[in-house]
Parts: structure tokens; C-alpha cells; sequence
């Protein structure tokens, strides 16, 4: 029977924390490795921890050091076939990972990715990826665009990512881990059902971004050499995906000399990988009015004044 070891990076989580925990523990699929680190909380979240007594449990606890350090403690520390990585504040279905081993073994999969719950204040959300039929990434050029860049909606077959780790000090770590998955990935599969519930704490109206909103282009530069080692042929589709996201959101920069110089940043990054940037195909998904306003840096700048 194949182990799953399923990496918990906790930090000050003591109000949903029990809930993502049982949400484990009482997981269908019974051969896990539940790895609790504790990244230096304040709050109750250690004791919250030790009140598990779980013999599948192997709780960590360490000084901050940030979710990147956390995360690849937590995969060095791994002993599973498989790794699976779970926010604190987030649950799984309960028969998450049955569902998830049962399709990597059947289909001999490095990696498998589902859908997921988006569970809002007011309302469960259900976040539908394309259908995707490609098994890697020479089979699909665009994979990269249609799947979702963050860790936590997949499993990865361990010997895939045990050298693979999240950047250390940056935000939106969790892009150039993922591209590098899929990179390597020989199979990938996909199933349409929905195993995770992502957990957001506040409306998106009250989101609001500060100075490491630069971070996003350092994570792209990263990102940018690793494509370039393969010969990616869709960056520009890629790069377009990620920075036009930040740039629909500038408006949440509260400082407007910060938003204004950030958006300029994206748009000089954007014309140096492809000066035809605006014509990319990816743009296509969006209305007509929210293309006209991404692709016009002052319309875009004066939008954004008048939404504040």
C-alpha cells in the first residue's frame, strides 16, 4: 500500500487549524504520514497540535522562518511515496486522497490535479479547471496557462519534487515550484472532482498589497529562465496569465505611488518578453472592456483611481 505524506505549514492558525487536522486524520485512505510544522506560532496552534494523538502524526516545531523554509522542511522530512501539500486554514474531503492514490496508480501519474471549493465568508465557490486531456507538457504547449499554479490542488509522486524547492523569501513562492513540477512531469492526470476546500478569511474587496507585490516579476524572472532551458515556445501566453492577474488587482495597492510604479514595472517586463504582448491568445478569455483596460497602462492607471 502506497504512503501519501501530507505537509501542513502552520503559522497562527489556531481558529481553523483542528478542522484541516481532522479533515486528515479521518481521511478514507488510511497509509498516511501527517506532517504538522509548526513555524514558530504565538497563538495556541502548538497545543492545538500535541491534543492529536495520531501515531501517523509527526509534528515539527521550529523557529519563523516563513512558509517557503517550511514547506521544504516538511518535504525533506518526508517519507512518503507521494507528497501532498495542505494549507492550515484549509480541509479536505474525506476521500481526498483515496480518490488522488487510486488515479496515480492506475495511471502511473507524477503528478494528479483536481478542482477545488473556493470557501468565501458568504458562499462555496466552485473552481472548475479547463478540461485537460495533454498527459505532460510536450503534448500541450499551453498547459502551463490552464492549470492552477499554486501546490495545494495536486499530488506529486515524491521522486519528483525532493529536489524541487519553494524559493526562500519571496511571496508567491509557489509558481516557479509548480512550473518546475510540470516541467519534469512525464504523465500528468487530471479528475474533475472537487477534493479541496480553499479558505478565504476576508472578501476580495478587503485584500489589500504592500511593497512585495514587486515579488510577483522576481518570481516571474525565475520562472522565466527555467522555460528558457527548455525552449518554452507560449511564455508570452504564461507570463501574460500570471502578471495580467496583479495587474486586474492593482487597485487593492493602497499607496497610489506604489501602485502606479508597480504597474509600470509589469508593463516594462511584459514588453521585454514579447513587445506583441497584447495580442496574445490567453487575453482572449477575458471581456472585451477588461482587455482594453489591462492592455492600456494610463486607462488602466485611471481606473483604478476611480474604483479607490
Amino acid at each position: 500500500m502506497k504512503k501519501i505524506s501530507i505537509i501542513v505549514p502552520i503559522y497562527n492558525e489556531e481558529e481553523n487549524l483542528r478542522k484541516c487536522i481532522e479533515s486528515l486524520i479521518n481521511q478514507t485512505y488510511k497509509e498516511l504520514e501527517i506532517i504538522l510544522i509548526n513555524d514558530g506560532s504565538t497563538d495556541k496552534s502548538k497545543e492545538i497540535i500535541e491534543s492529536f494523538k495520531d501515531k501517523r502524526i509527526v509534528a515539527i516545531h521550529k523557529k519563523n522562518t516563513g512558509i517557503s523554509d517550511t514547506r521544504n522542511t516538511g518535504i525533506d522530512k518526508s517519507t512518503g511515496d507521494y507528497i501532498m501539500f495542505v494549507d492550515s486554514d484549509d480541509y479536505l474531503e474525506l476521500n481526498c486522497i483515496e480518490r488522488l492514490i487510486e488515479t496515480a496508480e492506475k495511471e502511473n501519474s507524477e503528478i494528479v490535479m483536481f478542482n477545488y471549493y473556493l470557501e468565501t465568508p458568504s458562499k462555496r465557490i466552485e473552481i472548475k479547471l479547463p478540461k485537460i486531456e495533454a498527459r505532460n507538457l510536450k503534448e500541450d504547449k499551453d498547459l502551463l496557462t490552464k492549470i492552477h499554479l499554486g501546490p495545494c490542488t495536486k499530488i506529486f509522486k515524491s521522486e519528483l519534487i525532493k529536489d524541487n524547492l519553494f524559493p526562500l523569501n519571496l511571496k508567491y513562492e509557489d509558481v516557479p515550484f509548480v512550473v518546475e513540477a510540470v516541467i519534469k512531469a512525464g504523465k500528468i492526470s487530471f479528475i474533475p472532482d472537487y477534493l479541496y476546500h480553499y479558505v478565504i478569511k476576508k472578501s476580495g474587496e478587503t485584500i489589500t498589497r504592500d511593497e512585495r507585490i514587486f515579488d510577483i516579476i522576481t518570481i516571474c524572472a525565475i520562472v522565466e529562465k527555467k522555460l528558457e532551458q527548455i525552449n518554452y515556445v507560449n511564455k508570452t501566453n504564461f507570463f501574460v496569465k500570471v502578471l495580467s492577474y496583479y495587474l486586474k488587482n492593482s487597485r487593492y495597492i493602497p499607496n497610489i505611488n506604489l501602485r502606479n510604479e508597480f504597474i509600470d514595472a509589469v508593463y516594462i517586463y511584459l514588453k521585454r518578453i514579447d513587445k506583441d504582448w497584447r495580442k496574445s491568445s490567453y487575453l482572449k478569455q477575458e471581456s472585451k472592456i477588461k482587455r482594453v483596460i489591462i492592455t492600456h497602462k494610463s486607462l488602466l492607471k485611471i481606473v483604478n483611481k476611480l474604483k479607490k
